[in-house]
């Protein structure tokens, strides 16, 4: 052990090993509230928190210094939701999205409270999800495998579509909850039609690489970033 740490409010225990990885406890629980944060390749020296309390730092081996989001650990801590890869808002606010691996999990944001977990039955792992507008349906990514349609408005939620689209990567809803766009690894966007669960349009190119996030703007114009460091508009 190279450093011990406690949060000013003595609910979080933070301990650094020398072996490249930062723990942190809950001190009423002796859990942790995550994964271990693990440097890069280097060995840890020492460790502070910032005086808000906002970043976690760690001094390296090698002389450079590795800063996480400390306030971000503990918010999806408190949402008792680990490993929070990504998430997606019902437009009126109250609920929220948030998904792992292999598990969505509905919250009430307010609240914080979690209402419902839904398992996707896959050994890939979720890349992305989508809410239509009306909280109605919820749409899913599976890396290398499907494209999956949930309805919400049964208990539990019910599978009632499942495309099979290899390499969906970033995902987004029209308002009217009538097509889902579809950005892939490949860096082509496929528009779908949620009743027909068909292509609605010809496949679109333009990505060099890989689509890592999508937003539609008052449904008439769709914007697309990808990981060759592009940012696309398509009417």
């Amino acid at each position: 052990i190279v450093g011990i740490l406690f949060s000013k409010n003595e609910k979080y225990l933070i301990i650094a090993s020398a072996a490249k990885a930062i723990h942190i406890f809950n001190t009423e629980t002796l859990e942790p509230i995550c994964d271990p944060l693990v440097s890069r390749k280097e060995w840890i020296n020492s460790i502070a928190l910032s005086e808000d309390e906002h970043f976690l730092a760690a001094t390296l081996q090698n002389a450079s210094i590795q800063v996480w989001d400390f306030t971000v650990l503990i918010q999806e801590a408190q949402l008792g939701h680990r490993n929070v890869n990504g998430f997606a808002c019902v437009e009126d606010g109250e609920m929220m999205f948030t998904h792992s691996s292999h598990t969505i999990t509905l919250w009430k944001v307010q609240s914080k409270i979690k209402l419902d977990d839904f398992d996707i039955m896959s050994r890939n792992d979720i890349t992305s999800i989508s809410v239509s507008s009306t909280g109605k349906q919820l749409v899913v990514g599976v890396q290398y495998e499907t494209l999956e349609v949930w309805d919400l408005t049964l208990k539990n939620g019910d599978l009632i579509n499942k495309l099979h689209i290899w390499g969906v990567e970033a995902l987004t809803c029209s308002s009217d909850g009538q097509h889902i766009m579809a950005g892939k690894s490949t860096g082509s966007i496929t528009v779908w039609s949620m009743q027909a669960c068909q292509p609605s349009f010809k496949e679109i190119q333009g990505h060099a690489k890989s689509i890592k996030q999508m937003a539609l703007c008052r449904d008439k114009e769709l914007v697309s970033r990808a990981a060759d460091g592009t940012l696309r508009f398509w009417d």
